[in-house]
């Protein structure tokens, strides 16, 4: 059975003047068992004045609202979120209607590359606009397919896989001593209090990886989190959250090293100078002794200078800065961490520091006005005691 939903069409004022409306039909197909499942047909109907000599008739076109397309260099497959019903359209521009096969279902459409080992990629939902769709393939690989919806006549076209397409987003990881660890902010839809499903991924120091938001109907926000690499150690990294579509120069982020606290060493010293001693080159063997450290090594024969070592949280000069910054090359929107001030942080600082210069100097001309306001008002004042002060004489 089925029927149809039609949306009355809006009147227009000029005969000349094209309209459109969309409509829907829903088709109940009965399968095998007692389910049911309703598929959803949506087309467009538009109207418009015929040309030359027909300019009395009115042409009446139906076309489908939605048309998917194919423009990659791979067999894609696209599928309704929820469903197990696939259109497969082959590479170089091939087109197909496109259709809601379970109207129960969102209304979201996920795609993936027709290959052994690629995943679906995250859903999204036909709304004008373009931007990047990352897919997971085998052994950790990615791939990033643009995606343009746009109005072609009384139709939505859905473009996807437009070659020489630069990557919407670049993660750059300057950093020497430092890996990089991200993963999309999760959406509040997830239950039970996981914030991001997302796995997370690393850039290696000096390394680039292009990126896309791997749910786009997620949060457009990225955690990134920063690590030791090359066996330097950190303490527990604290987790950042950037939106990679605002250009500016984030705060810097201050890394700080682990210390080794030898509070119960220095207490076991006291009651056994040998087993304080083997403790303290274990720990100091963990990387090359310093000469401070050699020195401490040297003195616990006399149970002394295990305080050496002890020293608490670290020192500013223990801690290395990372300057972050969003900046933009062309149409991506590049993420960087670098351990030195690039010119993005510095021309960034400049922009701050000319602000609040030009602060400053109007503060300071409101000030030298407020002053000078009350030089005159003093001058009154003095005025008007002088005289009241010459009254007084007189009178007396």
């Amino acid at each position: 059975s089925s029927h149809a939903m039609v949306a009355p069409p809006p009147l227009p004022e000029d005969d000349h003047v094209r309209s459109g409306f969309s409509c829907g039909l829903d088709h109940l197909t009965h399968k095998t068992d007692v389910e049911a499942e309703t598929c959803r047909y949506e087309f467009s109907v538009g109207s418009q004045v015929g040309p030359a000599i027909f300019h009395k008739s009115k042409v009446v076109t139906v076309l489908p609202r939605y048309i998917i397309a194919n423009q990659s260099a791979d067999d894609l497959d696209f599928a309704q979120v929820g469903t197990l019903t696939a259109v497969r359209l082959p590479p170089g521009g091939a087109r197909h209607p496109w259709h809601w096969p379970d109207n129960s279902m969102p209304k979201q459409i996920c795609v993936r590359i027709n290959k052994q080992g690629w995943c679906w990629s995250g859903a999204f939902t036909m709304q004008v606009g373009d931007f990047g769709l990352r897919m997971a393939g085998p052994d950790g690989s990615h791939s990033i397919v643009p995606v343009d919806i746009s109005l072609s006549g009384a139709s939505c076209l859905v473009v996807v896989g437009a070659p020489n397409r630069p990557p919407p987003y670049r993660i750059d990881n300057r950093c020497q001593h430092f890996k990089v660890r991200f993963q999309q902010a999760g959406s509040s839809e997830v239950q039970e209090g996981d914030t991001s499903p997302l796995p997370w991924e690393e850039v290696e120091p000096g390394q680039s990886v292009p990126y896309a938001w791997d749910e786009p109907n997620h949060t457009r926000k990225l955690r990134c989190e920063l690590d030791g690499a090359h066996g330097t150690a950190l303490r527990e990294p604290a987790t950042h959250t950037y939106a990679l579509d605002e250009i500016k120069a984030h705060p810097p982020i201050k890394l700080k090293r682990p210390q080794f606290r030898l509070d119960k060493m220095a207490a076991k010293a006291m009651g056994g100078v040998g087993s304080a001693a083997k403790s303290v080159r274990r720990v100091v063997t963990r990387k090359p002794p310093t000469a401070e450290m050699q020195g401490v090594q040297h003195s616990t024969g006399s149970g002394s200078g295990l305080s050496v070592l002890d020293r608490g949280a670290p020192s500013d000069s223990e801690a290395r800065i990372v300057y972050v910054s969003t900046h933009a090359e062309g149409v991506t929107r590049v993420l960087c961490f670098s351990d030195t001030r690039d010119q993005y942080s510095q021309e960034a600082q400049s922009e701050d520091t000319a602000s609040l210069t030009r602060r400053l100097t109007k503060l300071d001309e409101e000030l030298k006005a407020a002053n000078e306001e009350l030089d005159a008002l003093q001058e009154y004042h003095n005025l008007d005691l002088s005289l009241l002060d010459r009254g007084g004489a007189t009178g007396e």
